[in-house]
């Protein structure tokens, strides 16, 4: 007998189907992949209501009038050098080479390979 308490859920024909391909492709039972669905969309809306506080947290901060500050305003009154701009550089000259390799791709954007890649993502 499982120690985790159990729920029974009825779906749509249409979300039922959905499910059925999800779980073949994954080969996964439908328990475990209603189980991984609901898992993350709890980790998602926890996310959702934590994000919402930090903005109500930071609303009443400024609305006491006190003031925030950036991070690169951070590091400039400390003295200190942000890692963050050389990030964001770093980023940036990656998507260009990969923007570049992509646009030889281009050119096979419609063979069949291309589109059993796409359909299976």
């Amino acid at each position: 007998m499982s120690r985790n308490p159990r729920i029974n859920i009825t779906l749509n024909p249409s979300d039922l189907e959905m499910m059925e391909i999800l779980c073949k492709k994954k080969q996964m039972s439908m328990s475990s992949l209603a189980k991984k669905m609901i898992e993350s969309w709890l980790e998602d809306y926890e996310d959702m209501l934590l994000a919402k506080r930090a903005e109500e947290a930071e609303k009443r901060w400024i609305e006491g009038g006190c003031q925030t500050v950036s991070h690169e305003e951070l590091c400039q009154e400390l003295g200190i050098e942000s890692n963050i701009h050389k990030m964001q550089q770093e980023i940036s000259k990656n998507s260009q080479k990969t923007f570049k390799r992509g646009s030889s791709v281009q050119s096979r954007k419609g063979s069949p390979l291309s589109r059993k890649k796409l359909a299976n993502h």
